[in-house]
């Protein structure tokens, strides 16, 4: 007798998206496997291009999902994930993938089988390589530095299969990740008002508040077109999602813990959005937290937040980074100042919060 399939549900959250989906959907189709079946669902961000028309004419198995309007990384995959609940109540395990991937084949059986061995991990990721450079590194698991900022690690590196790099790790990439359904069913997916950027470091930093753990699985491959510069372009999103983040994930005596080292870096931030053009969408993010309706959602999150720790601050500024170390980002000022401050206060917190 045959052996029943295990369903994965793949969400695809996508925005004018005509010109990646092709080489994307066409390689999830591509890809046979014998005990997974993939059940496909993409979210249409209120495109304005010919996307709906092309899914509809070349993939006619995907189930579309219609947003009357943009509601960014964030909100779609909150759509997918509650249309891929109602259409199969009992399914274990999604995964999210970005529009501008692709997979490599047999991408989904190393991740499930490492979500089915490691009972405690709510979230593991693939090897992410860039594309069109497919022998560098994109993210090999994500870092969190200890004042909220996060990266991907080795990023533009080439890849050596002999290397030990590390399996567990501080978050999950958005780009392509595979989530357990009943880790989300407590903690939540994504606030949907962070409408993109750092919402999936927000997720890993309440994963490993509730005790969960975090994997890479190296043997599942998954190409990303990926550009720091696009991101940048919506530098607002960066800065006001980092301050949320730092706000409601740690303890009030932390956050007074930090305020130096936080003043320290955020002059240098100002100071460096300003010379790059930025400052304005700077000051907006600032501005958002002196709303009160932006402080009264705050506090509840904060509520919804901290009721899940199951690990004390001290043990996560253990695993988190002092130092910031993203290739894109090299210059001087971040070696050989900010660094090494950075370094010796993430060091003297680490001896100091015992809480």
């Amino acid at each position: 007798m045959a052996q029943k399939k295990r369903i994965v549900a793949i969400v695809i959250v996508s925005y004018n998206g005509r010109e990646y989906l092709e080489r994307c959907l066409g390689s999830i189709f591509d890809d046979v496997h014998e005990t997974i079946e993939k059940r496909v669902y993409v979210v249409d961000n209120a495109s304005t291009d010919e996307t709906l028309a092309y899914i509809a004419r070349a993939w006619p198995q995907v189930r579309v999902v219609r947003s009357d309007t943009n509601r960014g990384y964030a909100g779609g995959n909150t759509i997918g994930w509650k249309v891929v609940l109602e259409d199969m109540p009992d399914i274990e395990y999604i995964f999210l993938l970005n529009q501008d991937t692709f997979v490599e084949k047999r991408f989904l059986d190393p991740l499930v089988t490492y979500l089915d061995s490691h009972r405690n991990a709510a979230a593991a990721q693939p090897r992410l390589m860039l594309f069109p450079e497919t022998n560098r590194i994109n993210s090999l698991g994500n870092v969190i530095h200890f004042l909220g900022l996060g990266y991907s690690s080795f990023n533009g590196t080439v890849w050596h299969e002999s290397d030990p790099y590390t399996v567990s790790i501080g978050y999950a990439s958005g780009a392509a990740l595979l989530l357990r359904r009943s880790a989300i069913d407590r903690i939540g997916l994504f606030d949907d008002f962070m409408f993109m950027y750092l919402e999936d470091l927000d997720l890993g930093w309440r994963m490993l508040l509730a005790g969960y753990d975090i994997g890479v699985v190296r043997s599942s491959v998954v190409y990303h077109r990926y550009e720091f510069s696009r991101g940048q372009r919506q530098y607002y999103f960066f800065e006001r999602n980092r301050l949320w983040i730092l706000l409601k994930n740690y303890r009030i005596a932390t956050l007074v813990l930090l305020l130096p080292s936080w003043l320290f870096l955020e002059l240098g931030i100002l100071a460096a959005a300003i010379a790059n053009g930025h400052g304005r969408d700077k000051l907006r993010a600032y501005g958002y937290f002196f709303k009160p309706s932006s402080l009264a959602a705050l506090a509840r999150d904060r509520r919804r937040t901290q009721a899940l720790r199951s690990r004390n601050d001290r043990s996560l500024i253990r695993v988190f980074s002092g130092t910031i170390n993203f290739q894109p980002l090299h210059g001087a000022l971040l070696r050989y100042v900010a660094n090494p401050v950075l370094r010796v206060c993430h060091l003297i917190l680490k001896n100091v919060v015992f809480w």
